[in-house]
C-alpha cells in the first residue's frame, strides 16, 4: 500500500513539474504588445506601425525590441507584424497607442475603430499623439525601471493623470467625445527629451483630426473647467508693482515686473451654465482654494491685506488665462471643453444645436468667467 502511495505522489510530482515547464514555455513563446505607434507611410496611403513587446526569456527577465510593419490600415499593420517575429503576438496587455502628427492630422477614427473592435483591447488604453513620428518616440532608450519603453509610457501617463496635470485620455473617452455632438476629443502629447519620453501638453482635435497643441500650463485650465481638483498644483505670475508697499528694499527692474506664486493642495469646483438671455452665452463659475507653497518675492503673509490682495489678483489672472484658452479654441474652432454639450443638455427642440450649427457657431460663443480664490494656509501660520 505504501509503495502505491509513493508511486502516486511521484507521478503527481512529475505531472506538476511538466505542467510548470509547459506554462513557462508558453510565456516564452509570447510577444505581449504593451504599446503601439502608427505613422503615415512614406509611400502612398500606407500606415507604418511600431509595436513594443514584452518578451519573456530564460536568459533575461525581459527583452525590449520594437517590431515594425506597414499596411493599408492599422489593422493590416497589426496582422503583418505577426510575420516579423517567431513569437505569438497578443494585444491583451496593450496600454497605450501613439499616433504620429502627420497621420493624426488626417484623422485617426479609422485606426481607432480597429482598436474598439478588438475584443482583447481594453477601452481604458491611453490614446496619445506625438510631436514627431511615433516610431521615434517608441525608440527612446531611457525608461527608468520599466521593462520597456511601452510600459514606461503607460506609467508616465498614469502618473500625470493621477497627479491631476491632465485629464483622462482613454480610448473610451476619445470615442465618446468623438461620437457626441458638442464636444471635441483631447489627448496627451508626447515628445522626446534627453532620449526620454515626456508629456508636453494636450492635443486639440476637431472631430478625429489633430489640429493643435496647448502646453501643460494651459492644460491646467482645461482640467480646472472640466473637472475637480483634489490636490493640484499651480504656478502663476502676478504683477510686482501691486505689492510694493509690502516689500522691503523694493527696487523694481524690468526683469522683476512680476513674481511667481506656487499653490499646492488645490481643491476646486466648477459650474458651467448656458444663459437663457443671449445667443450661445455661458456662465463659468469656479471656486479655487489651496495653500501657498512658494513665493519668489518676500511678502508679509501674516498681513490679511496681503492675503486678500493675492486672492483677488490670482482670481483675476486665472480669469484672464481661461479667457485666452477659450479664445484659442474658438480661433481653431475646436470645442475641447464641450460647451455644445452643456447647451444641448439644457435646451431642447429648436434651440438644440445640430452638429452643423455647433461647428458654425462655436467661434461666436460668449463666456462670462467668474473665479473666486481662497488661500487656506500661507506657510507661516497654520
Amino acid at each position: 500500500m505504501k509503495m502505491k502511495i509513493k508511486k502516486f505522489f511521484l507521478i503527481l510530482s512529475i505531472v506538476v513539474l511538466l505542467t510548470g515547464c509547459a506554462e513557462e514555455r508558453v510565456l516564452e513563446d509570447l510577444g505581449i504588445i504593451t504599446t503601439a505607434g502608427f505613422d503615415k507611410g512614406e509611400d502612398g496611403p500606407e500606415v507604418f506601425g511600431t509595436f513594443i513587446t514584452y518578451k519573456f526569456s530564460q536568459q533575461l527577465s525581459n527583452v525590449n525590441s520594437p517590431i515594425h510593419s506597414s499596411g493599408r490600415t492599422a489593422q493590416d499593420a497589426f496582422h503583418l507584424a505577426f510575420a516579423k517575429t517567431a513569437k505569438k503576438l497578443v494585444t491583451g496587455q496593450l496600454r497605450a497607442v501613439v499616433y504620429g502628427p502627420d497621420l493624426a492630422k488626417e484623422g485617426i477614427w479609422p485606426h481607432l475603430d480597429t482598436l474598439q473592435r478588438n475584443q482583447f483591447v481594453s477601452d481604458l488604453v491611453y490614446i496619445t499623439v506625438s510631436e514627431m513620428p511615433s516610431r521615434e518616440v517608441l525608440n527612446a532608450q531611457v525608461f527608468e525601471e520599466a521593462p520597456n519603453v511601452g510600459i514606461y509610457i503607460y506609467r508616465l501617463l498614469d502618473q500625470v493623470i493621477g497627479k491631476e496635470e491632465i485629464v483622462d485620455s482613454s480610448l473610451h473617452e476619445f470615442i465618446k467625445n468623438y461620437l457626441k455632438v458638442g464636444v471635441d476629443p483631447i489627448t496627451p502629447v508626447l515628445s522626446i527629451e534627453e532620449d526620454r519620453v515626456i508629456v508636453t501638453g494636450l492635443g486639440l482635435f476637431q472631430d478625429d483630426r489633430f489640429i493643435d497643441t496647448i502646453d501643460l500650463h494651459e492644460a491646467f485650465y482645461v482640467r480646472l473647467i472640466l473637472d475637480e481638483f483634489k490636490a493640484g498644483e499651480l504656478q502663476i505670475e502676478l504683477p510686482t508693482e501691486n505689492y510694493r508697499q509690502f516689500m522691503e528694499d523694493f527696487e523694481p527692474s524690468p526683469e522683476e515686473e512680476t513674481f511667481e506664486i506656487t499653490m499646492q493642495q488645490i481643491k476646486s469646483a466648477s459650474q458651467i451654465s448656458p444663459k437663457d438671455s443671449g445667443k450661445y452665452h455661458f456662465s463659468i463659475k469656479i471656486r479655487f482654494e489651496g495653500d501657498i507653497r512658494e513665493l519668489t518675492k518676500e511678502l508679509d503673509l501674516e498681513s490679511k491685506e496681503v492675503i486678500h490682495m493675492l486672492e483677488k489678483d490670482m482670481a483675476k489672472k486665472i480669469e484672464e488665462n481661461i479667457s485666452k484658452l477659450l479664445e484659442k479654441t474658438q480661433e481653431l474652432n475646436v470645442d475641447s471643453l464641450g460647451f455644445g454639450t452643456f447647451w444641448n443638455a439644457k435646451f431642447k427642440g429648436d434651440k438644440k444645436l445640430t452638429e452643423e450649427e455647433w461647428r458654425k457657431e462655436y467661434p461666436n460663443f460668449q463666456f462670462d468667467i467668474d473665479v473666486t480664490t481662497e488661500i487656506l494656509r500661507n506657510g507661516i501660520t497654520q
